[in-house]
């Protein structure tokens, strides 16, 4: 079975989410500006829903998928290598699971 991904592609996909992600957060954080200290319903949870200087949020959960998205691409890597007999296949097999165990 082969497995087409064009770097162009993913490339764009993450940049976009990047914009989308970004957007957003000024979009709030204008609102929240604007609005001032009145309380508004809802705001305050969609703030921090979309606030790239909090965690547990949106923009935590993308960075969480990409880890785990570069890390499947590159037990991918590894397992097509062991086909080939590569010698450094040990290395990139453990560095495939590095960055799910950092990313909290």
């Amino acid at each position: 079975m082969d497995i087409v991904l064009k770097p162009k592609s993913i490339t764009r996909f993450f940049a976009f989410i990047f914009l989308l992600l970004t957007l957003a957060h000024i979009a709030v954080k204008s609102t929240s500006f604007f609005v001032g200290d009145r309380h508004v319903v809802g705001l305050f949870d969609l703030i921090s829903l979309f606030d790239l200087d909090k965690e547990k949020n949106i923009p935590t959960f993308c960075s969480a998928a990409a880890l785990v998205f570069c890390s499947t691409l590159l037990a991918i890597i590894a397992l097509a290598e062991k086909k080939d007999g590569e010698r450094l296949l040990l290395l990139v097999r453990f560095s495939s699971y590095f960055p799910v165990f950092i990313h909290r």
